[in-house]
């Protein structure tokens, strides 16, 4: 019960943190001497949860499902190269850091300079307060990249960058093999769905005051995630359970292991285990046996977590 409580409580507190809110837009992107030689092509363009869809059509409705509020964008070039800045306003930090997360390949290069950031050799994307930044180019080149850390640094600096508490949100999870900066939220179905497909429709009853944490674990096989859902009351948790018996019928089994009672579900390329306590459930995603990773149950289970 009390993990219950101290999440809702952490991400309520997320959002009354003094976020950051610019007056002119223009404030937010680096001025003209940080980026020489490079130049500004127009004036920033802005876009709401009405027109987002113009702009990023496949995954509006994911950054609305985490609270989207305004999407600010600027294109730099420099002779025939260009980099696109796309600055992303969400409701509060933890929900900036939730599509942050959302999208971070779990391959892809952590940054020391920002709290929460990684990049590819043709992007850069970070966390800073209440904002999701990505920068992005067609092409990649060390010079390229610099321009794009630059320009990061600049923006980073401008911004109020409280972050979520991560390591609380985390306290139930297992430390051995998880893969650093794995870890992520989900407020609904869609988010949901990225980290394990499980219905179109959101039967794990997920939302803000109810998230998905996940993790991500390296075993000798396949990596294997391990996701908490927490509810405020048993009777949900029990609803959510039977939704998911109905659904996989047959391919639901109660089961042991490691002495631990558990629920195994098995289908076709898609094998997971969930511990249910009274108001949470434990998901243990790609599950390929204790072998592959011995004492991962009974690390969650001795979290005290799940009562």
């Amino acid at each position: 019960m009390q993990f219950i409580i101290l999440i809702t409580h952490l991400i309520l507190a997320a959002a009354s943190v003094n976020q950051n809110v610019f007056a002119n837009h223009t404030d937010l992107f680096p001025p003209a001497n940080v980026i020489e030689p490079w130049q500004y092509r127009e004036d920033p363009k802005t876009y709401n949860d009405q027109t987002l869809y113009e702009y990023i059509d496949g995954a509006a409705d994911l950054y609305i499902e985490f609270g989207f509020q305004l999407l600010i964008t600027r294109e730099l070039y420099w002779q025939d190269h260009s980099i696109m800045i796309e600055m992303c306003r969400m409701s509060d930090s933890t929900s900036s850091w939730g599509i942050f997360s959302s999208f971070k390949n779990p391959q892809s290069e952590n940054l020391e300079d920002f709290k929460f950031a990684y990049s590819t050799p043709y992007s850069l994307s970070f966390v800073a307060g209440n904002y999701y930044v990505a920068i992005q180019s067609g092409e990649s080149s060390e010079e390229i990249q610099s321009m794009m850390r630059k320009v990061g640094k600049s923006i980073n600096s401008k911004m109020v960058t409280e972050a979520p508490p991560i390591d609380i949100l985390f306290k139930c999870f297992p430390k051995t093999n998880m893969v650093p900066g794995s870890f992520g939220i989900a407020y609904g179905s869609l988010a949901l769905n990225k980290v394990h497909f499980f219905s179109s429709e959101n039967i794990l009853k997920v939302s803000k005051d109810a998230p998905a944490l996940f993790a991500s674990y390296q075993d000798n096989k396949k990596p294997i995630r391990v996701m908490i859902i927490s509810q405020k009351s048993t009777r949900t948790t029990k609803k959510i359970f039977e939704n998911l018996k109905k659904v996989y019928g047959p391919n639901i089994t109660e089961t042991k292991i490691e002495g631990i009672p558990l629920y195994k579900v098995s289908r076709e390329d898609d094998n997971y285990l969930i511990i249910k306590c009274a108001q949470c459930l434990y998901f243990i995603l790609n599950w390929v046996g204790s072998e592959e990773s011995p004492g991962m149950l009974q690390e969650l289970r001795g979290s005290g977590c799940c009562r």
